[in-house]
């Protein structure tokens, strides 16, 4: 959620009418939302498909467009550090010199009590971390935890600073300014910087392959929506990333024309002496195969725009756009997603959580282990097993089993499509992005719908917010409750043999529920996970996500 005031809004606005910014400013207004901050609201029906903002990327505040693009070019820094940099200069050095200003003022890292806005891994207060210890996000995420590239970039950044102002005759940052400053002092800048880049990378979003990431007016107010977000953030993704063209290009048409010299020269004997005619027409061909593209940027057919402030010679694939893609009514707040992430995620992330959130899980890692501890030798042998070689061997087995259904339903899916009309494709190419930029802090998409490779045994102990557990640990669960027998006509050492074996592993919510054997080592599992306490004085982020989990462990324990 954006913490924008509704201050702001002029600022904003003044921003958008002077920087060939489309915004449905006839059918959208910018206003206090109930979630915090502004949220974007509907003053009239509005069908999906229209577009509701059109930013054009030189209207993007990114570290290519930012006022000290060269500097970090020649640094080779890039990524969110440059972003957050250049950030910190426009605001804090160039200030209303600044293009940017108008808008990145808008955007704030303190709050109205002067105050940090920081993730859990720098809470300044003692108590908010210990209430989280031991919560998924401490367990499954580590994100009660410093991180160490964040501190190398402030460090890098510092240095940055020092030579920027050598080169370039400017000042340094007061929050980079750290020569003579005692340890304190310096963690208080670092504090001030790591606030900067979380209030930065909860609203960025991923732009294209030049420009890498950057903040776009208004596309960061839209607020999340866990179930039902109505719009879709949009970007052709793919271009130089030299330059930030779309298409043919100078350095394309350069690296062609260098292809084309070395595949000349390479055949001699069938030209007689290098044919500079032959090449100068190569080259005339890549120029008028780039004028061409250039005319059919300016053309967009299925163009849904319905907005009166419409700007010429704009080319549409050289914006972003939010476009609608549910229906909306009057006075309704329209909601993006920033992922199907989990209460720990968000938290982390983008510094808010959510009520009754779907995409909640439970980390039962800790559960595991204190129940390792406690099992018989012949458990134990189990898990050993487990986990030295067994989880990676059946999340192989797991995941060619489901690349196999998927395929099955692709070929089914492709025979129906052969059946239908082809409507055409509304998006003109552009790659469609539900969220900000999630930031470089926490990379897991938390449900780990994709079930990538475990770098740890214990990576996949987990519940999701209906109370079923993961794949690799219902197979856990089912490996542990075989009686000797079973086992010892299981185990081998032969990975040929394993590889037949390993499917009887596989088990279902419901089969594991109804069998008493595999009932009743979940249980003991779930019985090493108390039942969180919730603290009175914790804010309510932090009550919400204890809540969640004691909702999904209690889901367990009642089936």
């Amino acid at each position: 959620m954006s913490n924008t005031s509704e201050s702001d809004v002029k600022h904003i606005l003044n921003f958008v009418e002077n920087n060939d910014v489309q915004f449905l400013s006839s059918h959208l207004e910018l206003k206090k939302s109930a979630l915090g901050g502004i949220g974007v609201f509907a003053t009239q029906d509005i069908e999906a498909e229209h577009i509701l903002l059109r930013v054009p990327k030189s209207s993007i505040f990114t570290a290519e467009n930012s006022t000290i693009a060269n500097a970090l070019v020649d640094a080779e820094i890039d990524g969110m550090l440059a972003l957050s940099i250049a950030f910190i200069y426009e605001v804090s050095v160039f200030k209303e010199k600044s293009h940017w200003f108008e808008y990145l003022r808008t955007i704030k890292w303190v709050d109205n009590e002067g105050q940090l806005y920081l993730p859990p891994s720098y809470y300044e207060d003692a108590k908010r971390k210990q209430y989280l210890r031991g919560t998924t996000l401490d367990t499954m995420y580590n994100g009660l935890s410093p991180q160490s590239e964040v501190e190398n970039g402030f460090s890098i950044a510092c240095d940055l600073a020092v030579k920027i102002s050598s080169e370039y005759h400017l000042e340094i940052p007061k929050i980079f300014a750290t020569e003579n400053l005692d340890d304190k002092q310096i963690w208080r800048n670092l504090l001030e910087f790591v606030s900067v880049g979380y209030s930065i990378s909860s609203r960025c979003f991923e732009i294209d392959r030049y420009h890498q990431y950057g903040l776009v007016i208004i596309a960061d107010l839209f607020n999340h929506h866990v179930t039902s977000p109505d719009v879709h953030f949009e970007s052709v993704f793919d271009v130089c990333d030299k330059c930030g063209e779309v298409g043919e290009c100078g350095h394309i048409i350069a690296e062609e024309k260098l292809t084309a010299i070395e595949e000349l020269q390479k055949k001699p004997e069938k030209i007689g002496i290098f044919d500079h005619k032959q090449l100068d027409n190569f080259t005339r061909q890549l120029e008028n195969n780039q004028e061409l593209s250039d005319d059919e940027l300016l053309e967009n057919p299925n163009e849904t725009f319905i907005e009166d402030r419409v700007i010429q010679g704009i080319i549409p694939d050289e914006c972003v756009d939010i476009r609608l893609v549910n229906n909306v009514k009057k006075g309704e707040e329209i909601f993006n997603s920033y992922g199907e992430l989990s209460n720990s995620l968000l938290l982390a992330r983008y510094g808010f959580v959510v009520e009754n959130n779907p995409c909640d899980v439970v980390n039962m890692a800790d559960a595991v282990i204190q129940y390792s501890r406690k099992a018989s030798a012949d458990l134990k042998a189990r898990i050993d097993w487990w986990k030295d070689m067994g989880h990676e061997f059946y999340f192989v087995w797991y995941e060619s089993k489901r690349s196999e259904e998927e395929e099955e339903d692709e070929e089914e899916d492709e025979e129906e499509d052969e059946e239908e009309p082809e409507n055409g494709d509304s998006r003109d190419g552009k790659n469609s992005q539900d969220a900000p930029y999630d930031g470089e802090n926490i990379q897991d998409d938390g449900q780990k719908e994709d079930f990538d490779k475990p770098s740890k045994w214990l990576d996949e102990m987990f519940i999701d917010n209906q109370g079923k557990l993961t794949p690799l640990m219902l197979a856990f669960v089912k490996l542990l409750s075989f009686n000797k027998f079973e086992w010892e006509k299981f185990y081998t050492e032969d990975p040929n043999e394993l590889w037949d074996r390993v499917k009887c592993l596989e088990l279902n919510s419901s089969a594991l529920l109804s069998n008493k054997k595999t009932r009743k080592i979940l249980e003991d599992i779930v019985a090493f996970k108390a039942k969180w306490i919730i603290p009175k004085d914790a804010d309510s982020n932090i009550k919400i996500l204890l809540s969640s989990e004691n909702f999904i462990l209690d889901q367990v324990r009642s089936k």
